[in-house]
């Protein structure tokens, strides 16, 4: 999908997502005969509970109407807000760093030496 897209919707989704308290974790806009946008948050680090229901309501509400009234996409779509959950994805290498010492299962895009774990 075009970055503008992707820059468009991160814009109106950040000051949302930070007025609940919460940090963006990731994005991913997924094509289809219906776009499928998913906005992953989290709590800052070092908070004993992830975001609440509620939390991610109120920011799929708000960013929804948003993206309504910038009429940034010109097809069908979907919009969801979650928590990345225990099996969660890392969207860049900074999202590694607290998990250092912890035994992660990896699967990457392509192949390296013959495997994607």
């Amino acid at each position: 999908m075009n970055d503008e897209l992707r820059e468009t919707i991160l814009k109106l989704a950040l000051p949302l997502i930070q007025a609940q308290g919460l940090e963006l974790w990731g994005l991913e806009i997924i094509p289809g005969p219906t776009l499928r946008v998913v906005i992953f948050v989290d709590t800052p680090l070092g908070c004993e509970s992830g975001p609440s229901i509620e939390q991610c309501e109120a920011i799929s509400r708000q960013l929804s109407l948003a993206m309504d009234v910038e009429d940034c996409i010109d097809q069908a779509w979907t919009l969801e807000v979650s928590s990345p959950g225990l099996e969660r994805k890392f969207f860049s290498f900074d999202q590694l760093a607290p998990y250092v010492g912890d035994i992660l299962e990896v699967r990457l895009n392509a192949p390296l030496a013959g495997t994607n774990r």
